[in-house]
């Protein structure tokens, strides 16, 4: 008996087998799909989660230095030190004098400098 139902066991199986391939391999694809799939998005919003809190501490540090510069300036604009108005990058001092061959008399009879 036992080897009756064993037969009619296998039977059924290659029956649902044959009639029911196709599903069970898209089934078996979704499944494998499944298994890559899902731990990669995992990895993927777990980069970007850390990925964005470096981004806010190194915001916060920046944002921390250009405060302690503002403070520095301010601090020196004042006790009236030009560092505090102009910061690392002071305007350029411009000696517009005779080594040029302009003079504050003759600026437009420079051969340097022609009309158009």
């Amino acid at each position: 008996m036992k080897t009756l139902l064993g037969f009619v066991a296998a039977f059924l199986l290659i029956v649902f087998i044959t009639n029911y391939w196709q599903t069970m391999l898209w089934i078996l694809l979704w499944v494998v799909i499944a298994a890559f799939v899902i731990p990669m998005t995992y990895e993927g919003f777990k980069f970007v989660r850390e990925y964005r809190a470096d981004m806010r501490k190194v915001k916060a540090d920046y944002f921390k230095g250009l405060d302690e510069r503002t403070n520095l300036q301010h601090q020196q604009y004042l006790a009236g030190r030009d560092e505090g108005i102009y910061g690392e990058y002071p305007p350029a001092k411009l000696n517009l004098g005779e080594q040029d061959g302009i003079s504050s008399t003759n600026r437009g009879d420079s051969p340097k400098f022609e009309q158009l």
